[in-house]
Parts: C-alpha cells; structure tokens; sequence
C-alpha cells in the first residue's frame, strides 16, 4: 500500500490500526496538503452496520467545528485496486503530530496540572459536539490526541449517535471499549451526552493515578466490575492529590447517569476551579527516585565491561581449577551490598545484579541462575534488619543452587567516588580466587573508564587463551563489545523500571520499559521486563503486542530469547501442548525459576495431566514462591489424582499465606461435601460468609466461587443451589444469571439454557454473552433458524472480537443446513 495513489492521496506510510479501520498517512495531491485517511476493513464491509456506523462517523465529525476536534476533510469511496484491499470507503482527515493520551501514559506519568488541561480541553470539544446533538460513545485514552504544540484533539466520532437521525438499532448498540464503557453502555441501555462525562471521568482517574478505575481478567470481569464496583480512591495513589478532585472524579464516575454531571459546561467548571488553585510545582505522583546521587552513566559503563570482565574471569578459573561436584558453567550473581549510609544508592542493589546476569547470560556454555532463584535463598538466610549476608550463607546458597562459580559484590561511596569491589568465588573450595575494583567519579572520566577497564579485559582473555584455545568457543570477540547496547540512556530507563518492578509500582515500571524501547528497540531484555510486568496486570493483549514487535530481536537473541519467544508465541496461539513443550526447554536454562516452573504445572492441568503438573507446582509451593493461583492448581492435580490428604493440607497452608483468596475457602467446603462431613461443610460455608462481613471478599465472590468449584467436581445440584444463591442477591443481574446457566451448559440441559438466558435478557436485552449461549442451546436442540438469530444478535451487541470467527462460521454452515 505504501507508496500506492488512492483517488488524489499519495500513501506515505501506516499510522495505526483499530477494530474497524486502518489509518495510513498521505499527501493530497490537490492541495498539497498531508492528511490522514482512514479505511474500513474488508471483514467490515461484509457488514452492512458496520459501513453506516463507518459513514456515520464522518458525517458527525465534518459537522464539527471545533479547536480541539480532529478536522474531517471528506468522505469518498473508490474503486482503484490500490485500495480494494481495504475496503474502498475511506475518510480523509487532518494528520496530526504528536502522541495519544494512552501512548503518553505507556512512556511518563501525568503532572496534575497537565492532566487537568487535557481534561478541560477535551471536555471543550465535547461541550461543542454536545450543542450540536453528536454524542462521542467511545471516548477513551486512545481517542484523545495531545499535539506537539500541546493541543488536545478528540478522535474517532466513530460511535456517535446523531440525535437528529435515524437509530443504527432499537436502543443503541452496546459499543465501545469496555474499561472506558458507561455503567449504561454495558447495560445496552440508551446513552446520550453524560456517557462521555464518565469516559471522560474515567481517562482522567487514569492520567491521575495511571491505573484504570476498573480492572479484571477478561472484558466481562471489567463489565461487572463497573457495574458493581467502586473504584480506588485516587489517595490512595498520591496523598497529595486535592480532595475535591476526589469528589469531581466521583460525581464523573457515578453509576446512576442522574447523579452524574449534567453538562459537560459543569464538569469542565469543577476541573478549571482546580487547577487555577494548584501551586505551580505541584507533581501528582512521585515516580522512583532516578538514580540522580551520581552520573549514572559512568556506572552503567562500568557494570557492561565488568560483567564482560567476569565473563573472561569466569573462563580462566574454569581452566585454572578441577572442579569435581558443582557445574563450572553454572555461576550464580548476588545482589550488591551497599556499604554506605546513603540509601539514595540502594537501587544498585539489584539492578547491577540483573544487568551483570542480562550479560552473562548470553554466553551459549554458561548456565547463569537467575536473581529471583538467589534472593528466595538469601531472603532466609538474613538476619532482621540487615541486607547483607555471610560469605559462608553464601557459599551455602551457591550449593543448594548446585553452581560452581558464585560473584558477590558491594559498593560504597567515597567523597565524589563511587567505589564497586567485585569478588569471584569458588564454591567447591570456599575461596574468592579473583577480585576487581573501580571507582566512578564524574562523567569527563567517562572515555578514561573505558579504556581501563577495556584494557584489563584484554589481559584478561589472553590469560584464558594462553590456557585453553577452545576458550574462544565460549566467548566471542564481537561479546568485548561493551557497546552491543546502543544508548546508555536505554539501560538508565530499564534499571529504573527494574527498581519500579522490584517495589510492585508496575505503572511506572511498564512507563520506564517503554521508554527504554523506545530509545532502542534491540535491547531485548527490555521487552522481557515489560512483557512480565504487563502479564502481571493482566495486560495481556498489551504484552502480546510487545511480542509481536520484539520478535526480530528476540528471535536472534541468547537460548533463553528464543525460548521465551516460542513459549509466549505459543501462549497466545492457546496451544496448549507447545507451551510446555517450550516451557521445558526453559526450565533447562533455569531450573528453579518459580515462573516457569508454575507456567508447566499450569500447562499440564490444561492438558489433563495433573500428575505431570504436580511435580513443577510441588517445586515451587516448598519455594513459598508463584501466584495464589497456585495453590488451586496444585490442590487441583492432587485431587484429579485422587491424593485427597495432600490437597487438603495445600488448601490449608494457602490460606494462611493468602487468607484473601475465596476460592481456597471454598475448596475446602467441597472436600467436606466430597467426604460427606455435611456439618463441616456447612461451617466452612458459614466462615466464608463471615469473611464478607469483614470485608475480606464481597458475598457475591464468596457464593460464585463455591457455585465454580462445586461445578467443576460435577456437584451439578448443589453448584445450582450456590448460584442461584447469586441470582438472589440481585434478581436483575444478567452475570449472575449467566453463571448459572454454565451448571446446565455443563450438563447440557440446553431447554434450561434458553429458559435461563431468556430471563437474562429480559432484564437486559442486549447482553451479548446470553445471546452467543442461547444460539449455541438452539443449534444444539437442532433449531437452526433460531440459532442464527441468536447468533447474529451476538454480532450485533457483542463488545469484544471473542468468538467472532467462530460464530459468523457457524452462521455461514447453519445457512447451508437450512
């Protein structure tokens, strides 16, 4: 397409892809002028909804005008071969330079007073679309741009619903992107302009605080969270923020659309008043302290040539010494010790750690342990109150992680220096055989530190060469090259975002990551870093975008790149078989990774091998390490496996280590039930329903979960009871209802399906779950006609791309059937 004319517009180059278009940049022969044109894709022109809600979308925005609205050029449809592909419908619009809220929020955090602006000038825009009748419906961090110039500009009236014209459908549809979703744009009920006064309440808690105000695992958990949930309060982020921005995002937020803001002119009212009442300085959130003591730059220099350094080191004691127990080639790096009063240095810790574990790592021959191995160990082995531990603790860990060669370090400041000593140890003698010392002073000594340390490296490998030729074998000479990682800067933002994760503060650990990539996209242990602290928020369509541009690098990378590439590829494939297989390979690189090892147990449970899952989960519960997960899943293979006791005893132990966790409450209700201790039974319940009370788990959580298990163990009538225990909570709950319709799916009593369903949409019509459940009963009960009905209401109310191919398939073969 690049390159390619359509009609008077010369492709430039692809600016970004959404559920329904492609946007390209291009010069407009005409009038000389570049624009941005955005085409519907193909699979949406096989729906004719679709195309009017594309056409829809220009005409409401070209009837704008508005300094903080997208300009929108015309709207044209062509037929020339260079734009088929796309559809041929296409919008043309101004190209603006600059970056969209959510990119802003990927890299940096928001100062308060900025995030107010944004607020107010897109409220504006709103404001002027709202006078005019247009309704947005979709605004979200994505649609709202922040120019170069620090103009905010609304996108995307792709959803609006022109007040004047005729209804695309009865009520609306229910669209949108579910975080961003009003509580009655998830009930399909009718919208109009206070949505956008909560979407827009909800971009602002985001810029505020950087989390969403309503999270889950999937869509439908973010959908019932907004239904039923309130969000964190936005002190609990920052207490500087101002109480009455507290009560300006709640009243924004509220479920009840009549206690919301009225007006848009209101809201933006609040949001003025509190900005002109903010001190000129005033930062909302202080992000991780950047390692501003000393120049960082002269010690990230420092940490890349040592750590190549040690490698050299580590090859000349392996050709030094017989080692007859321990594997030579494995080596196990310490956390630093900081020997200073200066905590302002403590980040050094672990991050000179990581990044000496990063280098070492890819060298093919040596097996390197990975830091979260280490510090479980040395985590036991400290005394209260000191970071630090023994020579001989250490030597103690290095043995139980069977590695031969173990390097402790430590650091301290002196005067203006910044002193690193680096000792190497061999385990099997309980010796430190070598040790290098460097002091980092200001950053005119930058080109003097290199060339010093360069020159000792060199000393160094021909020690090793003198002593063994192979020795080449296991360090390359392009490996020396201390600067392999393009931009000091790169690994400057990736230490902080280390730091970040390490102190669970994953929003800025993810801004951090995303920043490093930024500067340079090759340094692959980036992506690593940014793609676990995504998964760890359950960002999972995120993390798997990362992947996807990581590839290239990751592809090429060391052995445990290529493996960690194949597992996660295969992970968003849902194959499930593959994914062991690769998790496999990982846990030959590291062997006590509790990551990997839980992902294998996982893997094993999803393949039905539960007495291959127990081995690895086992593994990491006597870590006291992994998810909460893993106590389900591990209880789960003991009991498919009919080892009864022991599940018991993981169910009991997981609660005293996440009494938080309902499941475990639960699961252990149904042991009793299984052993026909009814009255035990009856207690745990009891206590599970006191812990509500508490506020330990809400009492809808407390009797899904016992409805989940109990229906997992074929208790079909007594899993009935437990939801239907939910349904009465709230008789007008279509998820509730929903998940009692899974207990007749399981048993596939499709007739009770479809009574259920239908009670579901009576209270909610276009609850687009019942629709997908009620056409799979139908085409069960042999009803194709009303099947596809079902179906395609689906399509038409669905909010998320699940189960789309599956379900126009079986349209297209339940049309063929008729």
């Amino acid at each position: 397409m690049i390159g390619k004319t359509v009609s008077h517009y010369r492709i430039l180059g692809k600016l970004g892809e959404g559920g329904m278009g492609v946007v390209y940049k291009a010069e407009d022969s005409k009038l000389k002028r570049i624009c941005a044109l955005k085409f519907l894709k193909p699979n949406a022109l096989a729906r004719d909804e679709d195309r009017k809600r594309f056409i829809q979308e220009a005409q409401a925005a070209a009837a704008l005008d508005h300094p903080n609205i997208c300009t929108v050029y015309e709207i044209n449809e062509t037929e020339e071969q260079a734009a088929t592909d796309l559809g041929g419908l296409f919008i043309s619009m101004a190209y603006l330079k600059g970056q969209t809220v959510k990119e802003k929020l990927a890299k940096v955090s928001f100062e308060l007073k900025e995030a107010l602006e944004v607020a107010i000038q897109a409220g504006q825009g709103l404001q002027d679309a709202h006078e005019n009748g247009i309704v947005h419906r979709d605004i979200k961090s994505a649609n709202i741009m922040v120019t170069e110039k620090g103009q905010i500009r609304i996108m995307d009236f792709g959803l609006a619903q022109l007040a004047d014209t005729f209804r695309l459908t009865k009520t609306g549809t229910t669209l949108g992107t579910p975080a961003y979703m009003s509580p009655e744009q998830v009930d399909g009920k009718k919208t109009d302009s206070r949505t956008d006064i909560y979407s827009l309440g909800v971009v602002l808690y985001e810029m505020v605080t950087g989390e969403l105000p309503f999270q889950g695992e999937n869509d439908l958990s973010i959908m019932y969270a907004i239904l039923k949930k309130s969000p964190q309060p936005i002190k609990k982020f920052s207490p500087k923020i101002p109480a009455k921005l507290q009560n300006v995002i709640n009243k924004a937020l509220e479920k009840d659309s009549a206690l919301r803001y009225q007006t848009m002119s209101e809201f933006i009212a609040d949001l003025q008043s509190i900005k002109n009442g903010l001190q000129p300085q005033f930062h909302h959130i202080p992000l991780k302290k950047r390692l501003r003591s000393i120049p960082v730059r002269n010690v990230l220099v420092f940490i890349f040539v040592v750590a190549i350094a040690l490698t050299v080191l580590f090859g000349y004691n392996y050709f030094s010494m017989k080692f007859t127990k321990l594997d030579t080639f494995s080596i196990a790096v310490m956390n630093f010790d900081n020997l200073s009063n200066d905590q302002n240095l403590d980040s050094y810790r672990k991050s000179v750690a990581k990044l000496i574990i990063s280098n070492l790592s890819n060298e093919t021959k040596l097996k390197v342990v990975a830091s979260e191995d280490i510090n479980r160990f040395v985590e036991k082995e400290k005394q209260p109150g000191n970071q630090q531990i023994s020579f001989e603790s250490a030597l103690k860990i290095a043995r139980k992680l069977k590695v031969g060669t173990l390097i402790m370090g430590s650091y301290f400041r002196t005067n203006e220096f910044i002193r690193f000593q680096i000792n190497l140890c061999d385990v099997n003698k309980g010796i430190i055989y070598a040790t290098e010392n460097e002091e980092i002073n200001q950053e005119d000594n930058f080109f003097f530190h290199i060339k010093e340390l360069s020159q000792r490296i060199k000393i160094y490998f021909k020690i090793a060469r003198n002593q063994e030729k192979d020795f080449i074998d296991i360090i390359k000479d392009e490996n020396l090259d201390i600067l392999s990682i393009k931009s000091i800067e790169a690994v400057q933002n990736y230490l902080i975002g280390l730091t970040a994760f390490s102190n669970r503060d994953h929003t800025s650990g993810i801004q951090f990551m995303n920043k490093a990539i930024e500067i340079d996209s090759s340094f692959t242990d980036v992506y690593w870093a940014l793609i676990n602290g995504m998964r760890n928020r359950a960002r999972y369509k995120e993390a798997y975008d990362v992947l996807s541009k990581a590839e290239k690098f990751l592809k090429e990378g060391s052995s445990k790149d290529k493996a960690m590439y194949k597992w996660l590829d295969e992970k968003r494939k849902n194959d499930y078989k593959n994914c062991a297989k690769a998790l496999r390979e990982l846990i030959l690189i590291e062997p006590n990774s509790d990551v990997f090892l839980y992902e294998l147990g996982y893997y094993y449970n999803k393949l039905k091998k539960p007495e291959l899952a127990i081995g690895p989960l086992t593994k990491v519960y006597n870590m006291k390490a992994g998810p909460h997960f893993l106590y389900y899943q591990l209880g789960n293979a003991y009991h498919k496996t009919q080892q009864y006791g022991k599940e018991f005893k993981v169910y009991k132990e997981g609660i005293k280590r996440r009494p938080d966790y309902a499941v475990l409450y639960a699961l252990i209700a149904r042991d009793y039930y299984r052993r026909g201790k009814i009255k035990k039974e009856a207690k745990a319940i009891q206590r599970m329903v006191d812990l509500t009370k508490e506020g330990v788990f809400d009492l809808p959580t407390c009797y899904s979960d016992l409805g989940y298990v109990y229906m997992d163990d074929e208790y079909f009538d007594r899993a009935e009871e437990f939801y239907k225990q939910c349904v009465n909570l709230d008789t007008t709950d279509a998820f509730y209802r929903l998940r009692l319709t899974t207990v007749y799916v399981r048993q596939n009593k499709w007739q009770e399906v479809i009574n259920e369903l239908q009670k579901s949409l009576d209270f909610n019509p276009n609850f687009a779950p019942a629709f997908y459940w009620m056409g799979t009963a139908l085409d069960k009960l042999n009803k194709p006609k009303q099947a596809i009905i079902a179906y395609e209401q689906y399509l038409k109310y669905r909010t998320t791309e699940d189960q789309v191919t599956e379900v126009i398939k079986r349209i297209e073969e339940l049309k063929i059937l008729e």
